[in-house]
């Protein structure tokens, strides 16, 4: 499974990449919302697409909400979580989210909200 993990604090980055890399995916990052449009483009174009984009909905430029809404009218298909410290939850669905996560996460939360996202197979 491959994610995308999208903030524009690279600390931050690198904490949900390193959870994400323990749960098993492969991990690309994009530092805001105009990277992540790239790189979600580029994946599919590759025939790479992304399982799960984790984005947080505070940056420069393209903020979360907007990013959310492009790569959803691109028809991107991943699962595409919130990850905000600020968000109540509601404006993120309404964006075109799949999940809202709270941070600070650990990684059980994680592993929770993905399996919780991904449809039952036979």
């Amino acid at each position: 499974m491959r994610a995308l993990v999208v903030d524009d604090d690279a600390i931050n980055r690198e904490i949900l990449r390193r959870m994400l890399v323990r749960l098993g995916l492969a991990v690309d990052e994009a530092s805001d919302g105009l990277a992540a449009l790239a790189s979600a483009a580029g994946a599919m174009s590759a025939g790479l697409a992304y399982d799960f984009i984790f984005m947080d909905i505070s940056m420069p430029g393209l903020d979360g909400y907007e990013a959310a809404r492009r790569l959803r009218t691109a028809g991107v298909k991943a699962k595409v979580f919130a990850v905000s410290g600020r968000d109540s939850g509601l404006e993120s669905l309404k964006a075109g989210f799949d999940v809202f996560l709270q941070k600070p996460l650990t990684l059980e939360i994680l592993r929770e909200a993905m399996e919780a996202s991904m449809p039952l197979r036979p």
